[in-house]
């Protein structure tokens, strides 16, 4: 159980804000497409903050379908396209695209699921996000629990993982997830496509890294349990139910990234882009 409680949450929430929503980034820093404010790949892309503030897509481009607006925002009406177009980005490279669902991204942009392409990148990778209970990491990057995996000892038994179990309070951030600035999600899944069911309305949401990593199998991240996983997430305006497409490398443990539908479901505006919730796994 999450032991921060709503107060503290509401305090950050007051304080920091989520850069999609307004409160732009400051000198040297990018918004990601989670909205929080940093430096590095995961917050800039490819480009350093240097030349990047604000993720204007003027200078990095959007990605393909979509038109770069006067203002430097991504999307695809009238509005956007009478912009500048956007260049679309590089094709059959992975580093762009993402991939489909157990598969891991090479250091050359290829998809697969050998050591080779899951063993070197930093996220999909043991030796950086651990193994689950009683897994041990080989040295190529991969969990299991044979002789081979825990000679080099690398298990959750020295660093306990994230309870998936129980009631959660936590912050749910606003993401845009045509920003993410790939095809596929961290579970393998086409980001256009839609994952409502017939009988019930089923939104999309984003697991922080800390409930996430540690159940990733055979270092896929598409091959975690947690992928296409359900939860109930009551906020200050409704109670939705969600499906864990995606991964939030910023979200704090107990934290959701739900995309604007999801969102104003829960909330009933964007306001700040960040809300209260309390949430479980069903």
């Amino acid at each position: 159980m999450i032991a921060v409680s709503l107060l503290v949450f509401s305090l950050v929430s007051s304080v920091a804000g989520n850069c999609l929503v307004g409160n732009r980034c400051g000198a040297g820093l990018c918004c990601s497409a989670f909205g929080f404010c940093g430096t590095g790949t995961g917050f800039c892309g490819a480009v350093t903050a240097a030349v990047y503030p604000n993720r204007d897509c003027r200078i990095v481009g959007c990605q393909a379908g979509y038109c770069c607006s006067p203002y430097g925002y991504c999307g695809a009406t009238a509005a956007y396209c009478g912009g500048a177009i956007a260049p679309a980005p590089t094709v059959a490279n992975c580093r762009v695209t993402g991939c489909p669902a157990g598969t891991c991204c090479s250091q050359y942009g290829y998809c697969g699921n050998s050591a080779s392409h899951c063993g070197v990148v930093a996220y999909g990778n043991c030796g950086y996000t651990a193994c689950g209970s009683g897994l041990c990491c080989t040295r190529y990057g991969y969990c299991g629990s044979g002789a081979g995996y825990c000679a080099l000892q690398k298990s959750l038994t020295e660093s306990k993982p994230a309870p998936i179990e129980g009631e959660f309070q936590g912050q749910a951030t606003y993401y845009n997830e045509t920003q993410v600035g790939s095809d596929y999600s961290t579970c393998g899944i086409e980001r256009a496509r839609s994952l409502d069911e017939e009988d019930q309305k089923i939104y999309i949401a984003a697991l922080n890294q800390a409930q996430f990593d540690p159940y990733t199998v055979d270092g896929i991240p598409s091959n975690n349990p947690i992928c296409q996983k359900k939860a109930l997430v009551r906020g200050p305006q409704g109670e939705i139910v969600v499906r864990f497409v995606d991964r939030c490398p910023q979200c704090r443990e107990g934290d959701l990234a739900l995309n604007e539908e999801a969102f104003l479901a829960i909330n009933g505006e964007l306001g700040t882009g960040q809300a209260n919730v309390e949430w479980h796994f069903i």
